[in-house]
This record gives C-alpha cells, sequence and structure tokens, in this order.
C-alpha cells in the first residue's frame, strides 16, 4: 500500500515537473486588457516625454506631429521596464529586468528575439484630458492631434510657465540604470505622472 502510495507521488511529481518545464519554455506574449485610460490634462502633457506611471504609458509629444501613447510593459510577460540611457554612442534602451532583453527608445525589439514591439494605442480627447484605448493597437507612426488641440497649445504653455511647471530633465537621475549594473526601476505604480 505504501509503495502503491509513493509511486503514485513519484508519478505526479514528474508530471508536474515535466508540465513545468514544458510551458516555462513557451514563449509568452503579454496582452494588456482592453480599458480607457485617462492619461492626464493636455497641459501637463505638453513636454516631449511624460512617462504616466499608474498606466504604464510613455507619452511623447511633439508641437508639429501630436502625441503617441506606448506601453511600458514588457510584450512576454507585463513586466515593468526600466530606462538605461545609452553610453558612448550607444542607443538609449528600454530593459525587461524579468527577462534580459532590451526594447528601443521607440519600443522595438533590440539585439535579442522578443515576439513583437511594444504597442502604440489610439488616442483621443475629452474635457481637457488625453485618453488611451489598450484595446486598439496602432502602429507606431500613429500620431494624435486635433485642431482645437494644436490651437491651445500656446495658451496651455503660458499656463505652464505662469504656475512653474517648466521643462524637466529628460529622465531623473533616480530612475537611470547602469548598463553593468543592470537597471533602475523606471516604472512604478508609486505616482501618478512622473516626467523626463
Amino acid at each position: 500500500m505504501i509503495k502503491k502510495i509513493f509511486k503514485n507521488y513519484l508519478l505526479l511529481f514528474f508530471l508536474s515537473f515535466l508540465t513545468l518545464f514544458f510551458f516555462s519554455s513557451c514563449k509568452k506574449n503579454f496582452v494588456r486588457p482592453p480599458a480607457i485610460e485617462d492619461l492626464g490634462e493636455v497641459r501637463y502633457l505638453i513636454k516631449p516625454y511624460t512617462h504616466v506611471k499608474e498606466k504604464m504609458i510613455l507619452v511623447t509629444f511633439d508641437k508639429k506631429r501630436g502625441w503617441t501613447a506606448m506601453s511600458t510593459r514588457g510584450t512576454i510577460d507585463g513586466c515593468d521596464l526600466s530606462y538605461l540611457d545609452g553610453e558612448k554612442g550607444e542607443p538609449d534602451l528600454l530593459y525587461n529586468p524579468c527577462k534580459g532583453v532590451y526594447y528601443s527608445a521607440d519600443g522595438r525589439p533590440y539585439g535579442n528575439k522578443i515576439p513583437r514591439s511594444l504597442p502604440y494605442y489610439r488616442m483621443h480627447y475629452s474635457d481637457g484630458h488625453l485618453y488611451a484605448n489598450t484595446a486598439k493597437e496602432v502602429p507606431s507612426s500613429y500620431r494624435f492631434y486635433t485642431k482645437e488641440l494644436k490651437k491651445q497649445i500656446p495658451t496651455l504653455e503660458k499656463m505652464n510657465k505662469v504656475d512653474g511647471v517648466g521643462e524637466f530633465p529628460r529622465v531623473p537621475e533616480v530612475l537611470k540604470g547602469k548598463q553593468k549594473e543592470g537597471s533602475g526601476k523606471m516604472f512604478t505604480e508609486d505616482e501618478y505622472i512622473e516626467d523626463f
């Protein structure tokens, strides 16, 4: 009786090990759940780069072309990414510390076999806020702009100067990782908006 129980447990352990080994070697593909994410007031999103930490989305802005909203979660496992400042002619990178893989600053796989680029999301404007729809992925060339917003930009910039909302460093020192030491935590959910 004890031998039979032991054999069953041994068989169960062996099958569990095989299952774990087989599924852990499979490539995963993280997809963010569909949602309409409030990225914040437009006046705070008229800087070249704004990381909306709570939503894990990087918002970029160009006065001529408009906004983009790119996910800052790894496409393999959904891990929060870290920013690595390029050194000596090297490009700036986004690093997935969970898998040890890299993305270029515009979200493309860099030097490794990642199943896909970081997704960009369709955006819209309502009541002074910008929103990203995580259910609607768009090409990285997509830009969001409206005539109404384009007219408001100079006024919003003046408001920001009066209120002391000016230019910020591209990436705060505390968030930068060092190539040799790995990475600094860039994308956490501690604050709502972090500018860089």
